[in-house]
């Protein structure tokens, strides 16, 4: 899957050393990480080549075809 693809959410998980990278262009995790990069970065008026490059170069894969997508927990509905 392209980077550009995974939530905001699945790329916290896998790579949290670019998330002040995201904080720094205003995308966090707010709505549940749920919007892809793609869609976080055009809300946020970023430019998606930079975000991504800047991704790219904090560690963050292209394509990782070994990492498997990962689903945010669901609330536990016994919590108070």
């Amino acid at each position: 899957m392209m980077l550009e693809q995974r939530t905001i959410h699945e790329i916290s998980l896998l790579w949290p050393d670019v998330v002040p990278i995201l904080h720094a262009r205003g995308i966090d995790t707010c709505c549940g990480g749920m919007h892809s990069l793609q869609e976080a970065v055009a809300a946020h008026g970023q430019v998606l080549t930079e975000v991504v490059a800047a991704l790219h170069a904090a560690g963050a894969d292209r394509d990782s075809a070994s990492v498997v997508a990962v689903a945010p927990e669901a609330p536990d509905a016994a919590a108070p």
